[in-house]
């Protein structure tokens, strides 16, 4: 099988034990998309390894399945190594297209705009912001702080 020597050992380890296997597609949470396809499609593949109880044989623990959050975490993986729409679709066990197309619509990187459409802000203020505080001047004026801008307020309002 090609790919990692992570997910070589991986695979050996999943078909020598054939215990904990859902132990080993956590695991492989570090390996390349396609390599996790690969591990999925062998944890799906092997059958869980058989234990005597109660005088009967039953297996150790039920059937390695894709949760829907391992799916998505397969899909996500497969988009970022650039395989294509109809690869994936075919591909991983039990992907529906709308789950699909509902998966890479959340992968892309979402436009900012309002939510209308328009190019527009939904909010926009009615007056102009003013360009100055006037009445720093006239605080500065009668406060006596300024002497030089009290004599001009003076003269300002003799006319």
């Amino acid at each position: 099988m090609a790919g990692s020597a992570e997910l070589t050992r991986l695979v050996d380890t999943a078909r020598k034990d054939r215990c904990l296997l859902a132990d080993k597609w956590l695991e492989g949470a570090v390996l390349s998309g396609r390599d996790q396809l690969a591990l999925a499609k062998v944890l799906l593949a092997v059958k869980p390894v058989l234990v005597e109880r109660d005088g009967r044989r039953v297996p150790c623990e039920p059937a390695f399945t894709l949760a829907a959050k391992d799916r998505r975490r397969l899909v996500v993986a497969l988009i970022a190594d650039g395989a294509s729409n109809g690869e994936i679709l075919a591909c991983v066990p039990g992907l529906t297209k709308r789950t699909y197309e509902r998966i890479k619509r959340d992968t892309e990187t979402p436009e900012i705009g309002s939510a209308n459409g328009s190019s527009k802000g939904r909010f926009t203020t009615k007056s102009d912001p003013q360009v100055g505080t006037p009445w720093y001047a006239f605080f500065d004026a009668t406060s006596g702080a300024n002497p030089e801008a009290h004599r001009r307020l003076l003269a300002a309002l003799a006319g």
